[in-house]
């Protein structure tokens, strides 16, 4: 749209320009004397037909300078041809005009200056010399005139071209803006998508985990000691209660995760107490006094890194013991859960992350990443094996 703007003024300029190049020319024969050849005049506007063709955008200011003089030049030709000065003369107002437009500071005023000394020498030539200086003042008035509108001309042209670039600008970044605008909309959709399945397996899983551990207990049990395998059959009809109280606030906001009403420390050793009772298992908590308050990204993700590590433990490790401790300093917190059992097949000493699979795991590892903080699983010492994450207390993240 803007070339297309442009092109249709240069060619109302073109159009303007050609045209009074052809009424001078006109004017030039029919008021030549009949002693005057007429090839000359002819093959003149010929030759100044075929200067003003070549486009003039874009060039130095020496090519400028080259062109407004040869132009100067034709024009000035015609002093020496018998052709009345005042129709030439309006070739002059066209150079006028081009030099304000084509030349910059004072150079395009000294040019008019050059034109107004020619137009004088001009109509002295053919008449007295106040004469002809008092009829070359008023056609310099309009030289300077016919410049200013060509540099006027030339300004607008500019800013009209400048204000279709920033349109086009701002267009191109405006629709760039709903590209971006839409691609975040996907990635907080992927993301919330996420987030919900780390939720639905974190709590389900672990309740459904210690259910299944206990109806199996059950159905060891049914025949020997039917007192206790009713009792664990209770267990897991009450984990399956609490799978369902966490589906439904899983389903409905996803925002709280732990126990309503619970301190952080009170809701970390009510799992413990109810995994201890369902796996007998026994688990050695050890949480300072001083333990900060957190947010509830902070708690979050704490609580189901424990509950995730305490199911593995319940499906993979075969331990008998489980290690849970929290440290704390000025600058982060640990959390450490470690267990005797059989250990990584896979892993010496101490790994990232990465090389352990699973669903679970890779959850515990998006927490924890979302909180700029480190998640390392590694061998025990003693056997077993561990996971250990820190997390940073200095920045505040925000979550959603």
């Amino acid at each position: 749209m803007n070339k297309e703007k442009k092109k249709t003024s240069d060619g109302g300029i073109n159009f303007t320009g050609y045209f009074t190049l052809l009424s001078v020319a006109i004017g030039a024969l029919l008021t030549r004397s009949d002693d005057t050849p007429l090839w000359p005049i002819l093959i003149n506007f010929i030759l100044i037909f075929i200067l003003m063709s070549f486009h003039m955008d874009g060039r130095s200011q020496k090519n400028n300078i080259i062109y407004l003089s040869l132009f100067t030049l034709l024009g000035s030709l015609f002093f020496f041809m018998d052709v009345n000065p005042g129709i030439y003369q309006i070739l002059f107002f066209v150079i006028s005009a081009q030099a304000m437009m084509l030349l910059s500071g004072p150079l395009s005023y000294l040019w008019i200056l050059l034109l107004a000394g020619l137009s004088a020498l001009a109509f002295i030539n053919v008449g007295d010399i106040t004469g002809g200086f008092l009829t070359a003042i008023v056609y310099s008035g309009g030289y300077m005139f016919f410049g200013i509108f060509g540099r006027a001309l030339m300004n607008a042209q500019k800013a009209t071209a400048k204000s279709d670039q920033l349109l086009t600008d701002l267009q191109t970044a405006h629709q760039q803006l709903q590209e971006n605008i839409l691609q975040v909309e996907q990635l907080a959709v992927a993301k919330e998508r996420n987030r919900m399945a780390r939720e639905m397996h974190d709590a389900l899983g672990h309740r459904l985990t210690v259910s299944s551990v206990q109806l199996e207990g059950a159905q060891r049990l049914i025949q020997k000691d039917s007192a206790r395998a009713e009792e664990m059959v209770s267990t897991a009809r009450n984990q399956v209660k609490e799978a369902l109280v966490d589906l439904r606030q899983s389903v409905a906001t996803l925002r709280e995760p732990l126990e309503t009403g619970l301190e952080f420390h009170q809701a970390i050793k009510s799992l413990i107490i109810d995994f201890e009772n369902a796996t007998e298992l026994t688990v050695n908590l050890l949480i300072p006094e001083n333990f900060p308050p957190l947010s509830d990204n902070y708690r979050l993700a704490l609580y189901r890194t424990v509950q995730e590590s305490l199911t593995n433990v319940q499906r993979h490790a075969n331990a008998k013991q489980v290690w849970v401790q929290f440290e704390n300093s000025h600058k982060s917190i640990k959390l450490s859960v470690g267990d005797d059992g059989k250990g990584f097949k896979n892993i010496k000493g101490s790994g990232s992350i990465e090389k352990v699979q699973g669903f679970g795991i890779r959850g515990i590892r998006e927490r924890i990443a979302q909180l700029n903080g480190e998640c390392f699983f590694e061998t025990r010492p003693g056997g077993g094996a561990q996971i250990i994450i820190s997390l940073p207390l200095e920045t505040e993240i925000n979550v959603s």
